[in-house]
């Protein structure tokens, strides 16, 4: 139904721009498109402070704000139980939502990775729309190597997930075809902050669209400071790996706080 809608209304605006010039007609749509986009902001109300989000970007985006509350309960939680002086990673940000949301308790310094360039700039564009100050975002992509490789995009879409490193066959793949291939540099956690110096984590978010054992495993260091870990685990992934996780994460002195089964995706380990 809204792409019957969005299909309408762009043979709308072609028409009332019949009289224009070729040139001025593209201007004139950009220049609606920029003023609906900018104009119209969605806000959240959270028990943490507003939040707010250009929804018009991207209609998972536009998902994602409407549904802040009913799609992750457990991650909201999860994130108001930081406290003073922590530092959050957040693997696969995607657009930031949760990124942004611990942003809001100005006493932690939050680490967003994402290497999608389409969500990569709606990141950029929220944090400075929120204006954050205590928010580092990067784009590029962890694994348990360092190397150029390649991110296959199913989607080519921000906030789209089902992507998948060049090298490693995704897990969750499907017959939709690859709609781009985007070159970027891939790290180790380890290596990542060691060679840049960066802070340890002492709460980590996974959520990598299958990836997880090899973003584990490149972070086996950085395990040591970590106090708990979030980890979205989709069904195909658990079914190949929950032992292999359960046990590298076991010896890393974690367990996990809930039955591990295919009723949920977001899985939470202490130590």
């Amino acid at each position: 139904m809204s792409r019957q809608v969005a299909n309408i209304l762009e043979k709308l605006i072609n028409g009332f721009g019949i009289l224009q010039s070729k040139r001025q007609r593209q201007r004139t749509i950009a220049r609606l498109v920029e003023k609906l986009t900018n104009d119209d902001l969605s806000v959240i109300e959270t028990s943490l402070g507003r939040l707010k989000v250009n929804k018009n970007r991207s209609p998972h985006v536009a998902s994602a704000a409407y549904h802040f509350f009913k799609d992750e309960p457990e991650t909201l939680e999860w994130i108001g139980t930081m406290k003073s002086g922590d530092i959050f990673y957040d693997i696969g940000a995607a657009s930031g939502i949760y990124s942004l949301y611990a942003c809001l308790k100005p006493e932690i310094e939050v680490f967003s990775f994402e290497p999608n360039a389409l969500s990569f700039g709606l990141l950029i564009e929220n944090i400075k729309t929120n204006n954050f100050k205590n928010i580092k975002a990067f784009c590029l992509a962890l694994s348990d190597t360092n190397e150029q490789t390649y991110l296959s995009m199913k989607n080519f879409s921000a906030g789209a997930g089902g992507n998948s490193l060049d090298q490693v066959a995704c897990i969750l793949s499907n017959d939709q075809e690859i709609e781009f291939k985007q070159p970027i540099f891939s790290y180790s956690l380890d290596h990542l902050i060691s060679e840049f110096d960066l802070p340890r984590p002492t709460y980590l978010k996974i959520d990598v669209d299958g990836l997880e054992p090899l973003v584990l495993k490149g972070a086996a260091s950085t395990l040591t400071n970590v106090d708990t870990i979030l980890i979205e685990i989709e069904k195909n992934v658990l079914n190949l790996h929950k032992k292999d996780l359960i046990n590298f994460l076991g010896s890393s002195g974690f367990y996990c706080q809930d039955e591990i089964n295919e009723k949920k995706r977001n899985y939470i380990f202490r130590k």
